[in-house]
């Protein structure tokens, strides 16, 4: 009689808890507690959502031959001659410039990319503590800050990017607050299974030119033009930060 009594109570158990299905549904990221009080971020919408990571994927990932150095270097979603050049990106920063005149113009315009599109917890974590101790010369022109953040609302658990609100917020650094199942869907567009944090930086010479005469191509200078079209990429993101709950 006992046993099937302690049966019966963990079934009781088991029909009172409530599990879900959805655990997209992630609210703990929209009101996080920090030393400087609550910070309340909203949640884009799914539409609005799609419309950015579609624009980012159109007008600069696939614009500009975008891949991660996590990826193969045999990969065949990458052309060969980007295979090829992949070995040549960690070398000494003196011999950078000379390097990437050497390289083909795909190769040169995805590591300009990199520069302005940091992808990964770590990384993003790095590039904002940076901007917090001052690392970035505001008088350099050609040295790209922090401007936008892009955060997945499903990323489990919470605790491992609930630290980003408080750096963005001490910076003053807008985040887009992606709804669904949004580390999939970012991973999907950059090319890798998933991805819950992307900082977009944002160049002063993006209003100004530079004159790099190696860097050309066609007249137009590569690192102009990516800093121009990620600058107005964010932009437009950010008009797209609800600063509202929807009724």
């Amino acid at each position: 009689n006992g046993s099937i009594m302690s049966t019966s109570k963990k079934r009781k158990r088991k029909d009172s808890i409530k599990i879900t299905n959805d655990i997209s549904n992630n609210e703990s990221l929209e009101l996080v507690a920090s030393m400087m009080g609550p910070i309340k971020n909203i949640a884009l919408t799914t539409v609005d959502k799609e419309i950015l990571l579609d624009r980012l994927k159109i007008e600069l990932l696939d614009k500009y031959h975008f891949f991660l150095k996590s990826q193969s270097k045999a990969s065949s979603s990458s052309p060969p001659a980007l295979a090829k050049q992949k070995l040549n990106e960690d070398e000494d920063e003196n011999n950078k410039d000379a390097t990437l005149t050497m390289m083909p113009v795909e190769v040169r315009q995805s590591i300009y990319l990199r520069k302005h599109l940091i992808v990964g917890t770590n990384e993003c974590t790095r590039v904002l503590e940076k901007a917090i101790r001052g690392g970035y010369d505001e008088n350099n022109e050609n040295d790209a800050v922090p401007a936008l953040v892009m955060l997945s609302r499903d990323l489990r658990p919470p605790t491992i990017v609930a630290h980003f609100p408080y750096l963005c917020k001490q910076l003053d650094i807008p985040i887009a607050l992606l709804p669904g199942k949004a580390s999939s869907d970012i991973g999907r567009v950059l090319g890798r299974r998933v991805a819950s944090v992307v900082v977009f930086m944002r160049s002063k010479h993006s209003k100004n030119q530079m004159k790099i005469p190696h860097r050309k191509k066609n007249g137009c200078n590569i690192e102009k033009d990516i800093s121009k079209r990620m600058s107005s990429y964010i932009d437009f993101a950010i008009s797209k930060i609800p600063t509202k709950e929807p009724a």
